[in-house]
């Protein structure tokens, strides 16, 4: 599939000092990259919430992610 059309979305924007112009990944390398963010922000969030309450969901944004194929290979 072709994800280029998705560079128009606001949500695809970086906006918490991610290295990249997109939070979009091509290749195995951006796959790692966005995966390592993703990781740090949800520690971060984990973190500043503190201990939280059993059964419910936490409040602020969602985050989606979408795996088409394997990142970098010759089918994408």
């Amino acid at each position: 599939a072709e994800w280029a059309w998705l560079g128009w979305l606001p949500h695809l924007r970086p906006a918490h000092g991610q290295d990249c112009r997109l939070l979009l990944a091509y290749d195995r390398d951006q796959a790692a990259a966005r995966t390592d963010e993703l990781i740090r922000r949800l520690d971060d969030h984990v973190a500043d919430s503190g201990t939280g309450h059993a059964g419910t969901a936490p409040a602020g944004a969602r985050t989606v992610v979408v795996v088409d194929g394997d990142p970098g290979s010759a089918a994408l």
